[in-house]
């Protein structure tokens, strides 16, 4: 390959030309490459190091950005979300997050979120699902209310656009698996609708106004899930 070959791979592969801090000499760009060649193979070298890095990187920060970026949290005067919360958001931290209801009863993101939110936590379920595809066991970990007598999820999805992905599998397959308090019941779950939606939505956004706030996100309703108890 010519050097002015060179020249112009490299020109077109760095995204910034070296800060005046560094130890690589002044000049052009293009004038730099051309004059140190030896340099041409220690920073593609560097580029491509880079480059492997972010493709490690980027499935994390991708869910990270969709759930963290994308998402309107609700919390007094729009603080702004913390480590923590970013942390337990990440897939470990879900991961984490499920085992720690199964085998403990207790969600830290539940805690950490109603802290953030401003309100009372709420006790957390695990809610295992089939996939309405695959029927691959899928889980996820709620906040769960008794109003009325009657146990019921939420799936509100922060207000986005579409329902939870749980929701789309019981609504193909409503009978589920819960575990509350470290203890398996098996559940069948329905959709509340009409006024029975409308006086057990009255009563959640009493108790947790955040939940109004979704809903005024979005224009689908948000579903309000009631498991039965088997």
């Amino acid at each position: 390959m010519s050097r002015r070959g060179i020249c112009r791979r490299i020109s077109r592969t760095i995204e910034s030309p070296p800060t005046p801090e560094s130890k690589t000499p002044t000049g052009r760009w293009s004038d730099m490459w051309c004059a140190t060649p030896g340099a041409v193979r220690e920073w593609s070298a560097m580029v491509m190091k880079r480059g492997r890095a972010e493709q490690r990187r980027e499935p994390t920060d991708s869910l990270m950005r969709r759930h963290l970026g994308k998402l309107p949290v609700y919390s007094p005067g729009n603080a702004p979300m913390s480590l923590l919360m970013k942390i337990l958001m990440s897939p470990s931290g879900l991961a984490f997050d499920r085992a720690l209801v199964r085998w403990s009863g207790e969600s830290l993101l539940n805690r950490v979120f109603a802290r953030q939110a401003g309100f009372a936590p709420q006790p957390a379920l695990l809610l295992e699902t089939r996939g309405r595809r695959s029927g691959t066991p899928r889980q996820a970990v709620l906040p769960w209310f008794r109003i009325d007598g009657k146990l019921m999820v939420v799936g509100s999805k922060g207000g986005m656009p579409t329902d939870p992905a749980w929701v789309s599998n019981l609504r193909a397959r409503p009978d589920v698996s819960v575990y509350i308090a470290r203890k398996r019941h098996a559940a069948r779950a329905r959709i509340a609708t009409g006024e029975e939606r409308a006086a057990l939505w009255t009563a959640l956004t009493a108790r947790v106004p955040t939940y109004a706030h979704y809903q005024s996100l979005t224009t689908r309703e948000i579903p309000v899930v009631i498991l039965e108890i088997a």
